[in-house]
């Protein structure tokens, strides 16, 4: 389990997903929630089942090459970033076509490190793999030349059907225990006229003895010594060990701030990452203290025209953000956009 996170947290930086901070107390959700998922399945493999897996819990790749003898002309040539907000992305796409053709599709993702790969997953018998094979390649690649997504390569491989470590009886126990004491927390808060947002009775697995109450109120609460005095009676009443807690204030108005701008970011990946005309190898965002949003290239510092590029898709995604959907996205908001070469210099700002 502890590679798997680890494997994740290296993915999850270097992705559209790099400005999470991986904390502790993300993955012990994510630990918890691969361990309650553990059954019999098939998926396309067990890293993108684990990413999957984060992904619905946080509810955000760097190819070196040479600059092309053709890049000057590419200089202030970009096309417009397409309105895809309301859109499908990519891997809708190709998923929802390949499943009204009957194909047996067990899964669709793309995948960002070492190279831009839209991953097809096919179940059935070799027989079955080696048949379609080709036919799903095919109208995979149709559908992104399509709608102008020429980055990807496609990549299609035969699901493999894999059965994951049964779970402890201690662990199953656990899993009882702690969402009785998760309720009983619950009602002892909400008995005293204390509202949390969240309530999490964790351990970091597969250590059992590690346990930890986590929870999620408003910045604005002043009442976390009352908080953490009514938690601790609960977790001796109900007969376990005293346990660390964790507290997070949640600041609401960044909480739905953060919100619009990952939808923004969403938008504009379709394309930035998508096309290769944009050369872009990385996408990052943060709202503390001002939404600001990071685009990675794979443009040298160094190349004459590096600044004039920047400047190009800088206004590019200006003009986007002006878009009469994106700005309901925007709502005013201040902020900040830069482009970064592949040495991790800023180049336009």
């Amino acid at each position: 389990m502890e590679d798997k996170l680890n494997h994740l947290e290296k993915m999850m930086k270097t992705t559209v997903l790099r400005e999470i901070t991986f904390d502790q107390k993300l993955k012990n959700r994510i630990s918890n929630e691969l361990q309650k998922k553990k059954s019999v399945r098939k998926p396309i493999n067990k890293v993108m089942g684990t990413a999957i897996a984060a992904a619905v819990i946080i509810g955000s790749f760097f190819t070196a090459v040479n600059i092309s003898p053709a890049f000057a002309e590419t200089v202030s040539k970009l096309p417009l970033l397409s309105l895809m907000f309301h859109e499908k992305d990519p891997v809708q796409l190709v998923h929802e076509e390949l499943r009204e053709k009957k194909y047996n599709i067990d899964a669709v993702g793309v995948t960002y490190q070492p190279k831009k790969e839209m991953m097809i997953s096919i179940v059935g018998s070799d027989q079955y793999y080696r048949k379609v094979k080709y036919e799903v390649e095919k109208i995979a690649e149709s559908l992104l030349a399509k709608n102008g997504l020429d980055a990807y390569r496609v990549k299609v491989y035969q699901s493999i059907e894999y059965v994951d470590e049964p779970q402890s009886p201690e662990w199953m126990q656990w899993e009882k225990d702690a969402e009785t004491l998760r309720e009983s927390i619950k009602a002892a808060l909400a008995k005293a006229g204390i509202s949390v947002r969240q309530v999490d009775v964790n351990t970091a697995s597969p250590d059992l003895d590690d346990k930890r109450v986590q929870i999620e109120i408003v910045d604005t609460e002043k009442r976390v010594p009352e908080i953490k005095s009514l938690i601790r009676s609960t977790v001796k009443d109900a007969g376990f060990k005293e346990m660390p807690i964790e507290v997070y204030k949640i600041n609401l108005a960044k909480q739905e701030q953060e919100g619009r701008w990952s939808d923004i970011l969403s938008a504009i990946s379709v394309d930035l990452m998508g096309k290769k005309d944009y050369r872009v190898t990385g996408l990052g965002y943060s709202v503390h203290p001002s939404p600001r949003i990071e685009i990675r290239t794979e443009v040298k510092s160094t190349d004459p025209d590096a600044e004039s590029f920047a400047r190009d898709l800088h206004n590019k995604v200006i003009q986007f953000l002006q878009e009469d959907e994106m700005k309901k996205k925007v709502r005013g908001d201040d902020y900040k956009i830069e482009i970064l070469s592949r040495d991790k210099k800023i180049i336009s700002e």
